[in-house]
């Protein structure tokens, strides 16, 4: 029974790597953005600029468009877009200007990228748009 189960194992081993190793079934790198910023309150119809770090791991570089959008819900306020290129196992650093609401309220800033099988990448941060305080 014991030299079964290890040969069953064995094969099993066999037949995982091989599927891994295959390019066709498994992608062998990822990419990121992150936005490097916590600011979270703004003054109403603020340009804010959107500091971003965009990642490349694994054996292929990145090459497309960041979008930075502002969002209420699933609602699209103002986007705005750059291009990048990020060689493998590496980063690079973007900034982006947007337009923030006039109306106070709770929002979203959203960095978004595709990333190599197709599928969006994105990174969110809420904010708070709010008039300051006078005396």
């Amino acid at each position: 029974m014991y030299t079964k189960f290890t040969f069953f194992l064995l094969a099993c081993m066999c037949l995982f790597a091989g599927a891994c190793s295959s390019d066709n079934q498994y992608e062998d790198s990822s990419v990121y953005v992150t936005i490097n910023d916590w600011t979270h309150k703004f003054p109403p119809n603020a340009t804010h600029t959107v500091p971003m770090t965009i990642m490349a791991s694994g054996k292929k570089g990145w090459e497309g468009t960041v979008k930075v959008m502002v969002k209420k819900g699933e609602d699209i306020l103002n986007e705005t877009e750059g291009t990048i290129k990020v060689a493998r196992e590496s980063e690079e650093k973007l900034s982006l200007d947007i337009q923030l609401p006039e109306e106070e309220g709770t929002y979203e800033i959203v960095a978004e990228i595709t990333g190599h099988q197709g599928q969006p990448v994105k990174n969110r941060r809420l904010i708070e748009i709010d008039k300051p305080f006078e005396f």
